[in-house]
């Protein structure tokens, strides 16, 4: 099995997690490694500094609690359209749809890191 990483940005007083999506098409998986900054706006300018990724997602986590939301559904799906980002919305605590942007991502990176092997082989 081949575990491919994804790029992110540490920072300070940012929960850093890692989590290995297997990817059961192709019997590989992708290693991500997340940085939670629950929504703080100090942390928007490095926020920004990952959109340049080759991978997009905006994640809205907590989406059972929908009385406290600061952000309303189509208002992060349009900000995330409006910067090409894919969003997604889930509960951790309802177990609502977490896994799919993880999939969804690492299917992406498994098919970057097959054009770069591809781009390799034909070069030897």
């Amino acid at each position: 099995m081949v575990k491919l990483r994804a790029r992110c940005v540490v920072v300070v007083s940012v929960c850093l997690f890692e989590k290995s999506v297997p990817i059961p098409e192709v019997g590989d998986a992708v290693e991500f490694y997340i940085c939670d900054s629950a929504g703080r706006e100090p942390f928007a300018d490095a926020c920004e500094n990952m959109w340049n990724q080759p991978i997009r997602v905006l994640l809205g986590n907590k989406s059972d609690l929908s009385s406290r939301r600061e952000v309303d559904a189509a208002g992060a799906q349009s900000w995330a359209q409006s910067h090409g980002l894919e969003y997604h919305e889930t509960s951790a605590k309802e177990i609502g749809q977490y896994e799919a942007p993880f999939l969804s991502m690492a299917r992406a990176f498994h098919s970057l890191y097959q054009d770069q092997i591809q781009i390799i082989q034909s070069l030897v």
